[in-house]
């Protein structure tokens, strides 16, 4: 079984400087890259190397990783600087991503996003709030002239 790091391990020259903790399938650190970049850090709890699709996990992390950094997408994630399997106290997956100063979890910033909006989307786009429907009698609030658009922050990248 896989342990966890620790600050001042190194691991395939990766030098551990701080835990922040577990998440829900690793564990994540700061660490200095063997360059000397700082880097977030995550050793993988699940999947274990003894389960079934491990291999599959392994794989599909590679495809995706070439998939976002070669694509558009690239432009909107943070890089992956390094991703291997490594003995730890028992084999697990490691990966290690360009460090972000100042992160913050994705939740947060989006509930700061939203409540910075003085006013809804919806308001904007001249659309009344749900549930204050057009009987089918009456004009409709919405402009035959207008299409229906989706709130910039909704547009494929």
């Amino acid at each position: 079984m896989a342990k966890k790091l620790k600050a001042g391990d190194v691991i395939r020259g990766y030098r551990i400087t701080k835990v922040f903790g577990p998440g829900m399938m690793a564990i994540s650190y700061a660490a200095l890259s063997p360059t000397g970049t700082k880097v977030f850090f995550k050793q993988y709890k699940s999947p274990a190397p003894t389960v079934v699709w491990y291999r599959d996990f392994v794989a599909y992390q590679k495809e995706l990783s070439a998939r976002v950094s070669s694509g558009r997408a690239g432009n909107f994630a943070v890089r992956q600087v390094d991703a291997f399997e490594e003995v730890w106290g028992g084999r697990c997956y490691f990966q290690a991503y360009e460090f972000v100063e100042n992160g913050a979890d994705l939740s947060k910033c989006l509930t700061k996003s939203a409540s910075s909006i003085a006013e809804p989307w919806w308001r904007r786009r001249g659309m009344p709030p749900s549930g204050h429907d057009m009987s089918p009698g009456q004009r409709s609030w919405w402009p035959a002239s207008r299409h229906y658009m989706r709130p910039a922050s909704c547009t494929p990248i």
